[in-house]
């Protein structure tokens, strides 16, 4: 049976493609590990925080403006009408606005629900303080009951049912952001241990790797070489002792195998010479060939 060659060349590429292929492998976790921890950092800062901030100021919004408007309709207050008049008209509207904005950036289908059902009902609330003021704004709720009472029942039947409504909507949606602003951090930590773990078991592999490719190479090209040279020394020097076969199947054991017939030969031929000198090469002429210098 024929041994299939493996050159040196060979040998030495599969050990570094083994290690380039390890190091790509690695750098490729690495990254994704990178890309998705970015990701998560990206939706929290972008979507996650900024929602939260801005459900939180429209909660505490809300809330005053709601008492202020209770205030205004049970006590004719004047101030109180003013300050929800403000806070209505600008800060409300404002956040709000904010929202809105946040809405076209939110892809999660249950907060584009909530902040849609919150939205709904600041507008419907906005526009029923408006008729609410135009009806204690006029000279009838100084003179007749019946108006005041119409106001009342406009701020317990649409106004103040919108605002509980609404703070139902908020602690929905805080809790739901709450609690995914809790698993992005979870993980967030969870891919640092990922990353950190991807980079120990590359390391580890590749000085595997490497370890194993010196040895390797030691082994099999760097020793074989070095014992050649001292084999090709040897000769030079007049010592041709035959030496070991080598049954590898590269370039090497090649060489080697060559100087062995090599040096085969010219025992064979010092062996002719030796004869020759004792007048006995009769016996030894069949060591010579007669395209060999010395059989002519």
């Amino acid at each position: 049976m024929k041994l299939k060659k493996i050159n040196i060349t060979q040998k030495l590429t599969s050990t570094y493609l083994a290690i380039i292929v390890a190091a790509i492998i690695s750098g490729l976790f690495c990254l994704y590990t990178i890309f998705r921890y970015q990701d998560v950092d990206k939706e929290m800062m972008n979507e996650n925080m900024p929602c939260i901030e801005a459900v939180k100021q429209l909660q505490v919004t809300s809330k005053e403006t709601n008492k202020l408007i209770k205030n205004w309709v049970y006590l004719s207050n004047q101030n109180d009408k003013d300050l929800a008049s403000q806070i209505i008209k600008n800060e409300f509207k404002e956040k709000s606005k904010n929202l809105e904005n946040l809405l076209t950036e939110i892809t999660d289908k249950t907060s584009r629900t909530e902040i849609q059902n919150i939205l709904f009902k600041n507008k419907k609330i906005i526009g029923d303080f408006s008729k609410l003021e135009n009806i204690l704004s006029s000279i009838d709720a100084f003179f007749d009951e019946k108006t005041v009472d119409k106001a009342v029942n406009l701020y317990e039947n649409n106004i103040n049912n919108d605002f509980n409504q609404n703070d139902s909507k908020y602690g929905q949606l805080l809790k739901l952001k709450l609690e995914r602003q809790k698993a992005i951090f979870i993980e967030k930590d969870d891919l640092i241990n990922y990353l950190t773990i991807i980079v120990f078991i590359a390391v580890i592999t590749i000085l595997l790797i490497s370890l194993t490719s010196i040895f390797y190479t030691k082994k099999n090209i760097s020793v074989p070489l070095i014992q050649l040279k001292e084999i090709i020394s040897n000769v030079s020097l007049g010592e041709i002792a035959e030496i070991q076969f080598n049954n590898h199947s590269d370039e090497i054991a090649d060489m080697q195998n060559a100087l062995n017939g090599m040096i085969y030969s010219l025992k064979e031929k010092v062996v002719f010479a030796n004869a020759i000198g004792q007048a006995d090469y009769s016996k030894n002429i069949h060591l010579l060939s007669d395209k060999d210098q010395l059989g002519k």
